[in-house]
């Protein structure tokens, strides 16, 4: 006996669920319709991104040893508010920002602005590299001395330039293996906009890095790989910006005391990579304190 099969159509109404509404809709309708993406959108992030049992009452960025925290209260955020955040606040999706032009004046906004527009841009697009971002950074400290050269260090700070670019390095993964500290144009002018910040504990955990394998890095300078050099040329970097410049005298203290500091963080087995970074540092130094020192009595050498 062959029972014959209903046609689909009859199977449409009460069985299988109506999948697209008549169009067009009215404005009610409109919203409804996105109420319920919405709701089954956040529904699928929660089951993929729970809430946390052990949540703090804030998150570091970019993990320990950064210096960099970020007060929020996680307990009244959704987990799929903060995944959410995390993906808009990435640098690597950023929309490129037009250039504001004030119509009173048919003049653009400011110089610096402008230049962090370019570098927010070629983010965006795939566009940057270390010696671009090099590039933006000495822009950006020429243009600042060139308007003034009082409280520098603040302005630089103020610029946002260091943490952008700490940003990007983070957000492409280059800061996982360190090997951007091989363009050492970008290692010194980065570290002083790091200080100006306030994010000198970011430079910090790059030396403890580099130091912990100090007796594995190439003393040859290797293109594209961070070796001996660059933690030389790191070292000093940080022991510079510990100077302490207060008009009308300059004290080195700082910078011999972050020897000590960086000098500890080196490995007690012998490594030449060490020995090379210690001796430069103190080199530059001893001529700081002594010849520079010479020709300028207000400068106040450090203690030996």
């Amino acid at each position: 006996m062959v029972v014959r099969t209903p046609p689909l159509n009859s199977l449409r109404k009460g069985f299988l669920p109506q999948i697209h509404h008549p169009l067009p809709l009215n404005k009610r309708e409109s919203q409804r319709l996105l109420e319920s993406i919405t709701t089954s959108f956040r529904k699928n992030l929660d089951k993929e991104h729970p809430f946390e049992t052990n949540e703090t009452s804030t998150k570091r960025l970019g993990g320990p040893g950064t210096g960099m925290v970020e007060s929020q209260s996680m307990t009244s955020s959704r987990p799929t508010d903060r995944h959410l955040r995390a993906i808009l606040s990435n640098p690597l999706f950023a929309q490129p920002r037009s250039t504001t032009v004030d119509t009173t004046t048919s003049a653009t906004v400011t110089p610096l602005n402008a230049h962090l527009d370019v570098f927010h841009s070629a983010v965006s697009k795939g566009l940057m590299t270390t010696r671009r971002a090099a590039g933006i950074l000495a822009t950006i400290r020429s243009q600042l001395l060139a308007e003034s050269p009082n409280n520098i260090r603040q302005r630089m700070g103020a610029s946002g330039a260091g943490l952008s670019v700490l940003r990007w390095l983070r957000a492409s993964g280059q800061e996982n293996d360190l090997r951007f500290l091989s363009d050492h144009a970008l290692l010194k002018l980065l570290v002083p906009f790091l200080y100006a910040a306030g994010l000198q504990e970011v430079t910090w955990s790059w030396l403890a890095q580099l130091a912990s394998r100090a007796t594995e890095i190439e003393l040859e300078t290797v293109p594209g790989k961070a070796g001996a050099r660059t933690l030389s040329v790191l070292m000093y970097a940080i022991i510079n910006e510990n100077t302490e410049i207060e008009s009308p005298s300059v004290s080195l203290d700082g910078s011999f005391a972050a020897l000590e500091q960086a000098h500890s963080l080196l490995p007690r087995e012998k490594s030449p990579a060490a020995t090379a970074a210690v001796r430069y540092s103190w080199a530059k130094l001893s001529w700081a304190s002594t010849v520079d020192a010479a020709g300028t009595p207000e400068t106040i050498c450090g203690s030996f």
